[in-house]
């Protein structure tokens, strides 16, 4: 009877209905409410908010029932009242259930128009927070929808896939790190959610905006649309959903991104090949970690599912995704720490390993992948810190092959462990080259240069693998940086005879706190000779006099210089250096042939020329003039 009696006399209706009643226009396809009736509507909520909920719930009433007959006009209207009232009301939880089934009916009609009104309305509503976190709210089904409008194939795709991700970005924004709402970290939601924002992350951005209305009458109203909303592209929308993604997960969450968008890329294996889609992809998880440590999880995920594609598995995709590893190991590399380096460089090392034991049938591109893994273990060394650098070169130097390759078991093997030593003194001759340290001390400690000195497995190309530990051990000689001043040229021999000048630093150092041209700290420069510093010369002496090429010949000459260096301000170094030039020459000597002919062959005169050079610059730190005069003549 009440109900009947409201229905028939309109004064016998709640005042907060009649309010709510008065905003509509007489025209259902009126989309312009009217604004003093809103006002009043605003006014008088806001000085009675226990009426809030009731308007709420009479607002969605109204709104299913217009849906239902098709007043598309008054839809707008009820969006319009329910967003003022979220804007200007202090409290919000009477409103929020209401709020959402409104606008979960908006985002699940077929009318385009509706569904982008619903998101633009749930996007305002995400940046306002006044109600209390309850479990009653439903997001599920909003989440869905606004996915399922993210994959939008109609002729205003570009206007819905934009709103579906402004949708997706204010759900991020609402319930990100809310733990009473839904679990978005969940696997479930987050692959639909990294599903859609890769779907839309595909196309270029180069793609000119879709401008196609539903009809002519929406024309003109797309021109009062403002600048902004007409040029927005679901590429830049799917970058800005995918920032807001990350910057709201926590260590524990970032797993769960990573993991969507590899399964995306290997279901779609042309998003790998080429590599610029999934190197932008992985380059924002890297560059957009909210702290540096989220940074190397990414690469620490990526190597690790490098490692679970075998072989069997496609070369150019195994090689694509290395790419990616060696385009963003740079901005991770600084921040590892502990063991987990190591995890890396042991999934690189299994890789090598691996693809030279495994038969592949395409196998320049299979040699191909394994420089690349070279590369991107000395990217990777490169970009870490100092101190991380000697231990990643002693892992590499002192790296254990598998068993399948080991020459006990197999002597075929050894061609393969040839290959494989040579690939990891080429990653150590990189990390050498970036390595700095102003101390022989630390540049060169005993177990490094045992290992880098005596390699465990005889090799069949020992003469290769020489020049390779050569070229290593000058590289961690060489402080100052002046190989190329001690050695300009590329021919074999010296072109010219060696000054102090020539070893000073970058900065211009030149006399500045020397003695001689030569450093007059010994603290700083002399070198240990008591343990390493004997291996050294021992070493040096050794190949000097075995020298069989002219590369290597030219590669001793320098080490030996540099060395001259580092001891020349210790008065032991230089006795100790002294014996290394008499006993090089005449093992030299001895070695020489007796035919002239065979004299004149290159490998002994760069043998002899490299011990000149030595000589030359030895002369400028030895006292008195007989040794410069004798060097001279």
């Amino acid at each position: 009877m009440p109900g009947l009696l409201n229905s028939l006399c309109g004064t016998c209706r709640p005042r907060w209905a009649r309010l709510v009643d008065n905003v509509f226009p007489s025209d259902p396809n009126n989309r312009n409410s009217k604004t003093q009736r809103l006002n009043s509507l605003t006014h008088y909520t806001c000085r009675y908010p226990e009426k809030l909920g009731r308007i709420a719930n009479y607002l969605e009433r109204r709104l299913q029932r217009d849906l239902y007959r098709r007043r598309t006009g008054h839809v707008f209207v009820a969006i319009s009242i329910a967003d003022n009232l979220i804007k200007c009301c202090q409290r919000l939880d009477g409103l929020v259930c209401a709020y959402l089934s409104m606008v979960t009916s908006l985002v699940e009609c077929e009318d385009r128009e509706l569904q982008i009104l619903g998101s633009a309305s749930f996007c305002a509503y995400s940046a306002v927070d006044k109600e209390t976190p309850n479990y009653l709210t439903e997001y599920a089904p909003l989440l869905e929808r606004f996915v399922r409008m993210c994959l939008d194939s109609s002729a205003v795709s570009n206007r819905v896939r934009c709103a579906g991700l402004r949708g997706i970005v204010g759900l991020v924004r609402k319930i990100g790190s809310d733990d009473l709402q839904l679990n978005i970290w969940q696997e479930l939601h987050m692959n639909q959610i990294v599903g859609a924002v890769l779907f839309n992350l595909e196309a270029p951005p180069a793609v000119e905006l879709d401008e196609v209305r539903l009809d002519d009458d929406e024309e003109e109203a797309g021109a009062a649309d403002s600048d902004g909303a007409s040029l927005e592209r679901p590429f830049d929308l799917a970058k800005e959903a995918l920032d807001e993604l990350l910057m709201r997960a926590t260590f524990h969450n970032y797993g769960c991104v990573i993991g969507p968008v590899l399964a995306h890329l290997d279901a779609n294996p042309s998003l790998w090949v080429p590599c610029s889609f999934a190197l932008l992809v992985f380059r924002t998880l890297v560059t957009r970690a909210p702290k540096p440590g989220y940074a190397y999880t990414v690469v620490e995920r990526l190597v690790g599912h490098l490692n679970s594609k075998s072989v069997a598995a496609s070369t150019p995709v195994r090689q694509c995704v290395l790419q990616v590893v060696s385009g963003i190991v740079g901005f991770a590399a600084g921040d590892s720490v502990g063991p987990a380096v190591y995890n890396v460089f042991k999934e690189l090392c299994c890789q090598l390993a691996r693809s030279l034991t495994c038969p592949s049938p395409d196998q320049p591109a299979e040699r191909q992948y394994r420089q690349e893994l070279v590369q991107t273990m000395g990217r990777y060394a490169e970009a870490a810190p100092d101190t991380h650098k000697l231990e990643i070169m002693k892992y590499l130097l002192t790296y254990q092959p598998p068993s399948e390759l080991s020459p006990a078991t197999d002597r075929s093997n050894e061609k393969l462990i040839d290959e494989l030593s040579m690939s990891l003194l080429s990653a150590v001759a990189m990390v050498a080259d970036a390595y700095r340290s102003r101390s022989l001390n630390v540049a060169l400690p005993l177990d490094l240069l045992g290992a880098l000195l005596l390699p465990k497995y005889r090799l069949q190309s020992q003469l290769q693998h020489g020049r390779q530990r050569i070229a290593v051990l000058a590289a961690l000689l060489d402080r100052r940086r002046c190989r190329q001043r001690l050695c300009p040229s590329p021919l074999p021999l010296f072109t010219a005879w060696p000054t102090p000048e020539d070893i000073a630093d970058d900065d211009g150092d030149k006399g500045r706190g020397t003695v001689g041209g030569w450093d007059a700290d010994p603290s700083a420069s002399a070198f240990p000779l008591t343990r390493t510093g004997r291996q050294l010369l021992g070493f040096l002496a050794y190949e000097l006099a075995a020298v069989s090429d002219p590369d290597s010949a030219q590669q001793l000459g320098i080490c030996s210089c540099l060395l001259a260096v580092q001891c020349a301000s210790a008065s032991q170094g230089l006795v100790e250096l002294h014996r290394l030039w008499v006993a090089a020459q005449d093992s030299l000597v001895a070695r020489q042939p007796e035919d002239s002919e065979r004299a004149l062959q290159p490998s002994f005169a760069a043998g002899h020329a490299a011990l000149a050079a030595y000589a030359s610059l030895l002369c400028w730190a030895t006292p008195g003039s007989e040794f410069r005069q004798h060097v001279e003549q």
